[in-house]
């Protein structure tokens, strides 16, 4: 092979960069072989479900040449309109099906030298934005092939990771920034799911694939868009859609994609305000009625397992008071709709499980509310040297991060050189829209649901403690006890054993093992887990107001 002759599966193709015209010239010979040319390689790759592996270094040998081309092409032939109609019209489609025949497969050779060219993502996105679905059939010009451009630009963004530098290279290529590419990848799987106009486009699912790939937790300022702009109500009405379809024609991939999308804004959502306003959309509906198409034989295991996690976040949220109301009214719809065994398939026990969770927890829920538990009035001032405790003195909230209480400004600046680190990490969260502040309501309901837990388990965790720690004070245990992964059970453990996410958890539990320790009669320190919107789960935190429990016992110890 020379580097003016691509030879593939015994063809000679011309991408010879000398061939390339010289900008006075107004030979079409050159530009009509190149052309020719790339659309012999995608026919190649599309017929051959092996080809691009056994080319590959090949193909990433010539894709330099290849992308030559394409930036002369396109400026030639589609920007300065210098070779007529029909020619701009093969460059605009060639360009975009020559970068998703070298990607749809991401061949690892390969694939990265294509996403990493510069100037790539610049080409494609524009031509995606002015993609118009809906009125796709009387569109003129490059408009029409913007559903190329669609299939490319997925394809082109990795499967597992999304690099940061390329969904800013989407960012900025976009006049409205990240508001504009959400609401364009919205409004296209609206277009193409819920207007009727499937038929048009084979490749359907690459729209929700686009919109699987903007929810990522790397790239804050556009998963913090793709929520406002309606992303989780657009898929919940398109999983329904789904749903509704008879077993031959449901669209399997769709479906698959459409779960995954859930369980991921589910977890990554950095506000129960969008999780709910899933919930008054349907999501448990939805999620559901798909159930009756997970008994396919030729339903990937996958997808069940996608499913079921996505009724497990939602238990994880539970915790939340402000989850709770919405969440409840939502299984009650849901109830009233006919959901059976038969409707949900293997979702059926996880619904079961979330209906008498939610009952659970709304009595809980009830009963705060009757106490009209008012945080600022009962908490204790996060400087624990201070002696307020639970005094009824009305406390001031840190206007930083919003998340602790002082008794006085005193306080709140011995406790500054403690607190800065955390409080200056919420605020940045804030600032990029990774996380939302959890209401005085919600992290009182917390407090509370954790007493109440841990008193429904007190027998359980008092034999354990006898069990396992006869002659060890309290002062130097734990009990763990894990939201994030339901159904919560008490662990008990000693406190020298347990491994800090940070400086500042290790400050607040140590001092409240202090205190433990120094309290009359036996108390025991409980340290909680959640998960707290817009934190992903491999960094689940430990909620940052610790509670400190009075047990029954002899000087601190198991009776």
């Amino acid at each position: 092979m020379t580097s003016n002759l691509l030879t593939l599966s015994n063809r000679q193709l011309d991408l010879a960069l000398h061939a390339i015209p010289d900008p006075t010239s107004t030979d079409e010979r050159s530009i009509q072989k190149a052309i020719i040319s790339m659309k012999m390689i995608v026919r190649e790759i599309d017929s051959d479900p092996d080809f691009i592996h056994a080319y590959a270094s090949t193909l990433g040998y010539s894709w330099p040449n290849i992308w030559e081309w394409i930036t002369f092409i396109h400026h030639r032939c589609v920007i300065e309109r210098r070779h007529g109609e029909p020619l701009r019209d093969h460059s605009l489609r060639v360009i975009p099906d020559i970068i998703t025949a070298l990607c749809r497969q991401y061949e690892p050779s390969l694939h990265p030298l294509v996403f990493n060219t510069s100037g790539i993502f610049e080409l494609v996105t524009p031509y995606w934005l002015r993609e118009d679905i809906d009125n796709k059939r009387h569109l003129t010009n490059d408009t029409r092939f913007a559903a190329n451009f669609s299939t490319a630009l997925t394809f082109l963004l990795p499967p597992d990771h999304v690099i940061p530098r390329l969904l800013s290279l989407i960012i900025d290529s976009a006049e409205g920034g990240e508001t504009e590419v959400a609401r364009v990848a919205i409004s296209h799987a609206r277009a193409v799911f819920l207007c009727g106009n499937r038929d048009y486009d084979d490749s359907a699912v690459v729209h929700l694939q686009l919109i699987f790939s903007f929810l990522r937790q790397e790239c804050p300022s556009l998963k913090l868009a793709m929520f406002k702009e309606g992303s989780m109500e657009a898929v919940v009405s398109i999983l329904d859609m789904i749903a509704g379809e008879s077993p031959e024609a449901v669209d399997i991939e769709a479906m698959m994609t459409c779960y995954g999308i859930l369980s991921r804004a589910l977890t990554v959502a950095c506000s129960l305000t969008f999780i709910t306003e899933g919930l008054h959309a349907g999501l448990l509906q939805a999620m559901l009625r798909g159930g009756r198409h997970l008994m396919h034989p030729d339903m990937p295991p996958i997808i069940v397992k996608t499913a079921l996690a996505c009724f497990e976040k939602v238990h994880q949220l539970m915790v939340y008071r402000s989850f709770l109301r919405p969440l409840g009214k939502a299984v009650k719809t849901t109830d009233g709709n006919g959901i059976d065994e038969h409707t949900s398939g293997p979702l059926w026990d996880a619904w079961r499980g979330l209906k008498v969770t939610t009952v659970e927890r709304l009595k809980d829920m009830d009963v705060f509310d009757r106490k009209e538990i008012d945080r600022e009035k009962v908490s204790d001032c996060t400087l624990l040297a201070c002696q307020v405790r639970r005094s009824g003195i009305k406390l001031k909230r840190c206007t930083g991060c919003l998340e602790v209480f002082y008794c006085s400004t005193t306080c709140q600046k011995l406790d500054w050189k403690n607190h800065k680190a955390q409080c200056l990490k919420i605020q940045d969260d804030r600032q990029k829209g990774t996380m939302m502040p959890i209401s005085t309501l919600d992290r009182g309901f917390l407090h509370y649901v954790a007493f109440a837990d841990i008193q429904k388990h007190l027998t359980e965790v008092l034999s354990i403690i006898k069990s396992n720690y006869p002659t060890t004070p309290y002062s130097s245990l734990l009990v763990r006890m894990d939201y994030s992964d339901p159904p919560m059970e008490p662990l008990v453990i000693l406190a020298s054993s347990f491994t800090y996410v940070d400086d500042e958890e290790k400050r607040c539990v140590q001092d409240l093992l202090k205190l433990s320790g120094l309290s009359a009669g036996g108390q025991i320190t409980l340290i909680c887990f959640v998960l707290v919107p817009g934190t992903p789960m491999t960094e689940r935190r430990s909620w940052p107001q610790l509670a400190v429990l009075r047990l029954p016992g002899s000087n601190g110890m198991a009776t």
